[in-house]
């Protein structure tokens, strides 16, 4: 079995773990996105000079232009998200992350030139409409009506900038020179958010308890952990591809709410009824469907 397609669906596992902890608490305790964007700086930093010694060694040329480019709309795509958080729910949120593969199914194209056969694209096409069933609630309209929609289209396609570039970077870098330095250019753009929102980061900042803090930072942190596993994953696969792997992300998210419902009711409710599991069930079908016709 292809090792990028595996690494997909670790990435999408973690990431699925960050999406319960939007859901369950970050979403609803810490709804200020500037102030969560300076944690997301603050975690990206101490992370990238954690692998900083263990870089063999630095970027030439246009590369660090390109790794620029790339770490300014990766945080950019990240403070989208965020106030797209504070305007919905993250279960008519996640969904819209399947546009990502949308958008990278034209730009890799024409940039990297990924060109699959007919079978290939209906696996992507499968795989994105399992996504938005499995993760919406009531209505499948309920997603593409979001007032969040337009903050969640310019995210994904930020999103698809950034694996475009860092798929282009790994023919010439490995992707722990990569995440080390895209790390910390990401923690070194977190000043110039801090101090155009000083004033409103320092009012939150005393409002919020500490513990919720934590549990951003660790949230922060698992995602940036789904993010070297997602390089890893495209420095032997197709960006494409891997991306629309990484959505089998929402079949563990599903899963996740159903174990957490049961047990820790009071912690992660999820509306479960016939009509209800039957959509779900559909879904994943449809996911595992197009993941065999892409595999």
């Amino acid at each position: 079995m292809n090792i990028g397609f595996l690494f997909s669906i670790l990435a999408g596992f973690v990431w699925s773990v960050v999406n319960v902890i939007d859901k369950t608490v970050v979403s609803k305790l810490i709804r200020n996105p500037i102030f969560m964007i300076g944690v997301f700086c603050f975690t990206s930093l101490v992370i990238g000079l954690i692998t900083f010694p263990f870089l063999q060694s630095g970027l030439q040329g246009w590369a660090w232009g390109w790794l620029f480019i790339s770490s300014f709309a990766y945080t950019l795509a990240n403070l989208l998200y965020f106030y797209a958080l504070k305007r919905d729910e993250p279960s008519r949120i996640i969904p819209l992350f399947s546009l990502s593969s949308i958008f990278l199914v034209f730009l890799s194209a024409i940039f990297l030139g990924e060109v699959f056969n007919f079978k290939t694209y209906l696996g992507i096409f499968i795989i994105i409409a399992g996504s938005v069933i499995i993760t919406t609630r009531k209505n499948i309209m309920n997603a593409f009506t979001s007032k969040s929609l337009w903050l969640m289209v310019l995210s994904c396609l930020g999103f698809a900038i950034v694996a475009v570039i860092n798929k282009y970077l790994l023919n010439s870098y490995s992707y722990w020179q990569i995440f080390g330095f895209q790390r910390i250019m990401v923690g070194l753009l977190g000043p110039l958010f801090i101090l155009f929102f000083f004033s409103n980061i320092k009012q939150s900042f005393q409002q919020i308890k500490k513990k919720y803090i934590v549990l951003n930072s660790l949230a922060e942190t698992m995602n940036l952990l789904g993010a070297l596993l997602f390089l890893v994953a495209i420095s032997f696969w197709y960006v494409t591809l891997a991306n629309t792997i990484v959505s089998i992300q929402y079949i563990f998210i599903f899963l996740w709410a159903l174990i957490i419902s049961r047990f820790k009711p009071s912690l992660f409710s999820e509306e479960v009824n016939r009509q209800i599991i039957f959509q779900k069930i559909a879904a994943i079908i449809l996911i595992i469907g197009g993941v065999f016709l892409i595999s």
